[in-house]
């Protein structure tokens, strides 16, 4: 307070002016390297957590909004540090995702935690990775969904992407849309993109849910999107 601080000490309280650090000595300063290494994999971590969200914004418009941003950093940071090849300070995403057990902690990560893929839908899905074909055999729309109050359909989709962590280049192919009514009828899904996308990154495969109410032939989303459902199907 009035650059002064105030504090306690072995059971004393001392006052002190308040020290300032410039800007050069912060970048320069020996004492301060691990401080610098710290914040260049923080940084390193957001930009990565942004390179994903920007990519599958087409899908899930909410992807940039602070609570998305907040959790995708956060799995961000803890996938860093399995990077056990690079230096302190230039730990990255793109070389920790080469283990198996960086991809399981990304695999099956919800960006909607109010409406989750793995709590709504009840029916287990496949997964081609080397077609990125999703598949639900024999499903049942009133039986094997969580059905949001005042939904009278919903729809089904997907995607593969390629995002490379260490270029920041992404590339994202769609699969179809399917749309159902939500009734007793039983029918089998396919999702399957065009082609897959081009590059050299990591390969994430994706599931998107949708509910609607459909009110003469229009289709009005829930709630201004809370039970839009996106979650990342695999990973490879």
């Amino acid at each position: 307070m009035d650059d002064l601080t105030y504090y306690e000490m072995n059971g004393k309280h001392y006052v002190r002016k308040r020290r300032k650090v410039s800007k050069k000595r912060l970048k320069t300063d020996p004492m301060f390297k691990s401080m610098r290494e710290n914040g260049a994999e923080f940084g390193k971590a957001a930009t990565d957590g942004k390179l994903l969200r920007d990519c599958v914004k087409v899908l899930y418009k909410d992807a940039g909004r602070k609570a998305a941003s907040d959790r995708v950093h956060q799995v961000m940071l803890e996938i860093k540090e399995l990077d056990v090849t690079s230096e302190k300070g230039k730990k990255n995403v793109g070389i920790a995702l080469g283990t198996e057990g960086a991809k399981k902690m990304l695999k099956g990560f919800e960006f909607n935690p109010d409406s989750q893929v793995g709590l709504i839908l009840y029916k287990p899905f496949e997964l081609d990775m080397e077609t990125g074909t999703l598949s639900i055999a024999n499903l049942i729309p009133q039986r094997d969904f969580k059905i949001p109050e005042g939904a009278t359909h919903l729809t089904l989709s997907g995607a593969c992407a390629d995002v490379n962590f260490t270029t920041e280049i992404s590339a994202l192919e769609l699969t179809n849309e399917v749309n159902l009514l939500l009734d007793n009828n039983s029918t089998s899904i396919t999702l399957k993109p065009n082609t897959l996308p081009e590059g050299t990154g990591t390969r994430f495969y994706f599931l998107q849910v949708q509910f609607f109410q459909m009110v003469n032939k229009i289709p009005y989303e829930l709630e201004d999107g809370r039970y839009h459902s996106l979650m990342i199907a695999g990973i490879a």
